[in-house]
């Protein structure tokens, strides 16, 4: 443990308060004016003080909190509501209404860990803070492997188990705010339901059963949650189990059919979402990945469309469509800059006249790395063959991605772009990663989203290219 003189500790105060409090700002508003408003301040001592800090909303709303000098001050009008509270790169949840006054501490090298509440609003934000550690404590990483590796009978008991400890937690508090346990309530319900979807995924990777399902006994999420009730798009983790639900869905269709697009998940949703709201905001956040990896782009943009109508909120995705049509099949790919470990410069032009396999990836991916004995196999296999094999290492550190390739776990043509915001990138639209690309030898895009090297689909596109 360090010493107490080294810790990095973030003091941050916020204010919910009347105008009351402040003379001058009572001459200029009036009361019921100032009920809506949001005093933050955040202040940085004894640690590298972060540029940025904002607050952001469950519907994605931003409210950037302004930096002066030597702290961060703003004053917002927000509503009562879960927040995701950022400051610089880390981040917590936090419940806020008009009138809480907070002070909060916390040490910035263990974050999550000593962040602690004192004010009118803390005791909703210190059970936030208590009920994460407390999750992590019964069903963190570490017993990831051991909890879904149970059979179904033995996980429903554990789950449920869990789940009971951390409603019993929450009650135990009699929380004076009928807002937030009315709230909380449903948030609880929603982490137990996500757990249950995770299972079949889970268990089927880690006992490395692939055809493993669960009984008809297991337990139904449409029976525990109302996926139709719009209330539900305040509470945190609903999307991104609406959004697991519906990928599980379409995915056993595409089992059915043989055959899998990102499309399926709109049209999963199109029939069984009727809240018009609670559509829109679904489509809205599953769209900026899928329009990535779809096969047709117009076809799923247009399909998008007839779910979301509204021309500005069709904006996001409208603009990652006008990217994606410049780099469809037949069109030249961009071009890339990236170095090798001995520091030299590599571009696009260096690999014509081959078929070109690229692989976006970072050593910190763990889906990335499990391609690499897939991609290895690939190399030795077309190893005589028209076709380079070239990985790009992105958003990674210099030092690790020097040692992965010293280490000889990487072999071929392995090089790294040092500049995170990499063209490259953006004008392919990567989002996420490992992401691989397929050229032509004259630098022309086979597929812009192309098979993964474990997925022997790839094997039959690079065949039907090679001369």
């Amino acid at each position: 443990m360090k010493l107490t003189t080294f810790f990095s500790t973030i003091f941050i105060i916020v204010n919910l308060i009347s105008c009351s409090s402040n003379k001058t700002l009572t001459e200029q508003k009036s009361k019921s004016d100032s009920k809506n408003k949001t005093s933050i301040k955040i202040s940085e001592i004894n640690g590298e003080s972060s540029d940025k800090a904002h607050l952001k909303s469950l519907d994605n709303e931003v409210y950037k909190i302004q930096k002066r000098k030597a702290y961060f001050a703003d004053t917002l009008e927000i509503p009562e509501s879960y927040y995701q509270l950022f400051i610089g790169k880390e981040f917590t949840n936090v419940y806020l209404k008009p009138g809480d006054n907070l002070f909060i501490t916390l040490d910035a090298n263990q974050f999550d860990e000593t962040i602690k509440y004192v004010g009118k609003g803390a005791e909703e934000n210190n059970y936030l803070a208590q009920k994460l550690l407390l999750k992590e404590k019964l069903n963190g990483r570490d017993k990831i492997m051991a909890l879904y590796g149970l059979d179904e009978n033995d996980f429903i008991k554990k789950w449920d188990s869990i789940s009971n400890v951390l409603e019993q937690n929450f009650t135990s508090l009699n929380f004076k705010n009928k807002n937030f346990v009315q709230a909380e309530k449903k948030a609880l319900k929603i982490d137990k339901a996500i757990g249950l979807l995770q299972y079949p995924n889970y268990h089927r990777y880690i006992t490395q059963k692939k055809d493993f399902s669960v009984s008809n006994n297991f337990p139904d999420i449409k029976k525990m949650i109302d996926f139709n009730d719009e209330s539900m798009l305040k509470i945190p983790g609903f999307t991104d189990l609406l959004e697991m639900y519906f990928t599980n869905e379409a995915i056993n269709i595409a089992k059915e059919k043989k055959e899998y697009d990102p499309l399926m998940i709109l049209q999963v949703i199109n029939k069984q979402l009727y809240n018009k709201n609670i559509k829109e905001r679904l489509v809205l956040k599953i769209a900026k990945q899928g329009i990535n990896y779809t096969q047709n782009i117009k076809d799923y943009y247009n399909y998008f469309k007839q779910i979301v109508t509204d021309p500005k909120q069709q904006e996001p995705i409208t603009k990652i469509y006008n990217n994606l049509k410049n780099v469809q099949p037949g069109s030249p790919s961009p071009d890339f800059t990236a170095y090798d470990i001995n520091g030299k410069e590599y571009h696009l032009k260096d690999f014509a006249g081959k078929l070109l396999y690229i692989d976006l990836w970072a050593t910190w991916c763990a889906p990335c790395r499990a391609e690499i004995p897939f991609l290895e196999k690939l190399k030795e296999e077309y190893k005589n063959k028209n076709i380079t094999f070239l990985s790009i290492s992105v958003w990674d550190q210099k030092d690790r991605w020097e040692k992965m390739v010293k280490s000889g776990k990487v072999k071929g043509w392995q090089l790294m772009s040092t500049d995170n915001k990499m063209d490259f990138l953006k004008k392919y639209v990567v989002t996420g990663i490992p992401r691989f690309i397929l050229l032509d030898e004259q630098g022309k895009i086979i597929n812009p989203n192309a098979p993964r090297p474990s997925n022997p689909l790839l094997k039959k596109l690079i065949d039907q290219h090679l001369k």
